[in-house]
């Protein structure tokens, strides 16, 4: 399974610099189940009513291919304590999330520093998939 967090799924929606490099890569990975929380599919739909009616009706389609993990006592428990405590709290919530799951983890998908640090931190295998421009 592979976690994304909004900083990933919004690359999906928008043209941003990481885009093509992130579709590219999960592309290549075909057999990988995508994953994140409601409170990812909601992030992705509330950034996509920013951008516009069309980009809303692509991060609907999106949030379809990606299996929604639910938000339960025990993830609420762990985001509670998950270190550092600057991590702000829906950061902390997909930390967490990625945590309780870390048994068919195979990637944590991000593209906020702190968030990958964090979940390096505590082992997580991490990536952030960028282009040839983006790597130096």
């Amino acid at each position: 399974m592979i976690y994304l967090d909004t900083s990933a799924t919004v690359k999906l929606i928008a043209a941003e610099e990481e885009s093509t490099a992130l579709i590219d890569w999960l592309n290549e990975r075909p057999d990988e189940h995508l994953a994140t929380n409601a409170i990812g599919h909601i992030e992705l739909i509330r950034a996509a009513a920013r951008i516009g009616p069309s980009a809303v009706a692509l991060a609907r389609h999106v949030a379809s291919t990606i299996d929604t993990l639910v938000l339960t006592d025990d993830i609420a428990s762990v985001a509670t304590t998950t270190p550092p405590a600057e991590l702000r709290t829906l950061d902390a919530i997909h930390l967490a999330t990625a945590h309780v799951h870390r048994k068919s983890l195979t990637a944590f998908c991000a593209y906020d520093r702190r968030l990958l640090a964090a979940a390096e931190s505590q082992g997580l295998p991490t990536v952030s998939p960028r282009g040839q421009a983006d790597a130096s």
